[in-house]
């Protein structure tokens, strides 16, 4: 099998490549196959060849070798004593290894750097050392392609982890909405779990790092309290209705009613004493007050006294028959006027029912 190589030596044709005492030779049979080196080093140096051509005819040189002294930036000194100075291929700067995903890596992570407001900083942590490493990389020739391809991958891995800070717009608007409100004039009990999360906020709204799972979270959890709040009752009617009842007199209700009053009296100065009172237990108050008021039965008017004067008409009667009995003979006989009088309504009476039978 014929064999040519345009350089017997192949190195990096780059800016600083230094090869010192660089030397080929042929070993071939003169009538072997044909072997040929045209050059040492990119285009410097003598070409060695021995064998023959089947094809063309054409002879190599036989065994022989050949010498550069030094070769640096695309020149090569030989010859007795370094006497042929010769220029071979010019140096270029292109790189050995593959570099342009590493370059790409660079460019998004520098984007990410230009706008650092706009992170997580823990999600960006180490980013611009990657960064410095892979630039020393990219501006140097002697990393390999395995160093390249271990440097583009922990880069673009940490472009990767790069998170936006979360959005807290919506929950800064329902945080003004919530400390407009006025708390006093609900419920403790039921402003309480508003009042936590407020202060709770606070935190989040410090918080770079916190996720918009937790913002969002904390802004649905503050408009339920909002729409939970209670508002403490109107007692202004409560108020009326017990001084209503303070105005009355015991000593005109039958004692159960007013037992009743008094008891429904009390718990209704209870509950405008109770500042966490919400309008429902008002009103329960107001109903429960207004029907035992309601419900007072005054007393009913004694009768006795009156059958007391009746029956003393009676004694007075027995008083008179006493003194006319005792007016009255011994004996027991009627009196002449008493006797005259009975006479005559004898007569109207039998005057009377004969008048009926005519």
């Amino acid at each position: 099998m014929q064999i040519e190589l345009e350089n017997a030596i192949e190195v990096p044709n780059k800016e600083g490549v230094v090869i010192e005492n660089a030397c080929i030779q042929t070993f071939a049979k003169a009538d072997g196959v044909m072997q040929k080196f045209n050059h040492i080093i990119n285009g410097t140096g003598e070409g060695v060849s021995s064998g023959i051509d089947k094809v063309t005819g054409e002879k190599g040189e036989g065994w022989s070798r050949k010498f550069i002294l030094s070769y640096k930036n695309g020149e090569a000194i030989r010859g007795f004593n370094g006497s042929i100075v010769e220029q071979g291929y010019q140096p270029t700067n292109e790189y050995k290894t593959d570099k342009a995903n590493l370059i790409k890596a660079v460019d998004s992570a520098n984007e990410i750097l230009a706008n650092l407001e706009k992170y997580k900083p823990v999600s960006i942590k180490g980013l611009e050392d990657l960064v410095n490493k892979a630039k020393l990389i990219i501006d140097t020739e002697d990393f390999e392609q395995d160093e390249v391809d271990k440097v583009t991958t922990e880069l673009q891995d940490g472009v990767s982890k790069a998170s936006l800070k979360a959005n807290k717009e919506k929950l800064v608007a329902t945080l003004n909405n919530a400390k407009q409100l006025k708390l006093d004039i609900y419920t403790k009990a039921s402003s309480k779990t508003l009042v936590d999360l407020i202060e709770k906020s606070q935190a989040v709204l410090k918080d770079d790092n916190v996720e918009q799972t937790t913002v969002d979270e904390l802004e649905t959890n503050i408009n339920s309290a909002i729409s939970q709040l209670i508002l403490k009752g109107d007692k202004s009617k409560l108020n009326a209705k017990i001084a209503e009842a303070e105005g009355l007199k015991q000593e005109d209700y039958t004692s159960a009613t007013w037992a009743t009053l008094k008891e429904a009296l009390t718990k209704a100065k209870d509950i405008v004493a109770d500042e966490e009172a919400d309008q429902k237990m008002v009103d329960k108050a107001i109903s429960n007050l207004d029907k035992a008021i309601k419900g007072l039965i005054k007393k009913t008017v004694d009768e006795e006294p009156g059958n007391g004067g009746n029956n003393g008409g009676t004694g007075n009667n027995g008083s008179n028959n006493n003194g006319n009995q005792g007016n009255l003979p011994q004996t027991g006989g009627v009196n002449p006027s008493q006797a005259a009088a009975l006479g005559l309504l004898t007569i109207a009476a039998g005057a009377i029912i004969i008048k009926k039978k005519k």
